[in-house]
């Protein structure tokens, strides 16, 4: 069968490659190149919160009103969603840090939603008076 007898789907079908194959073989696939770079932007942000954290932050006086401070909220949410999640979650944080707001704790979301401060949001969490300690789960 040559290229002039094949009709436009036997051409589809050659050319479409399914998610996670390689038209190559050898080659990398497609779901691996994309976990791959959100590893390495992972963790170049979080080389550049630590190297925030160690050399800007360690010398001037504690000033967050939040707790966890800003970067320690942008270390856990990129541990806990990723690159793209967490960072969205950083920098609503950061927007939240203003001369009139009140501060507080305000621990990183168990389950990911840009809403979750908002009581009609699924992933609704009411603020708490005391941190959750490191890895533990709310009960509801």
């Amino acid at each position: 069968m040559g290229p002039d007898s094949m009709t436009r789907q036997d051409r589809v079908r050659l050319n479409t490659v399914p998610l996670g194959k390689s038209a190559m073989p050898g080659a990398p696939k497609v779901r691996d190149f994309v976990v791959l770079c959100g590893s390495i932007g992972q963790s170049a942000a979080i080389r550049a919160i630590r190297w925030y954290q160690r050399t800007i932050s360690a010398h001037n006086p504690p000033c967050c009103k939040y707790y966890p401070s800003c970067s320690n909220y942008a270390l856990q949410s990129f541990e806990r969603y990723g690159l793209l999640r967490g960072g969205l979650l950083s920098l609503l944080r950061l927007l939240r840090c203003r001369p009139w707001s009140l501060g507080g704790i305000d621990d990183v979301p168990q389950r990911f939603s840009l809403f979750y401060r908002f009581s009609w949001s699924k992933a609704h969490e009411e603020p708490r008076l005391t941190p959750l300690v490191s890895g533990e789960k709310e009960t509801a």
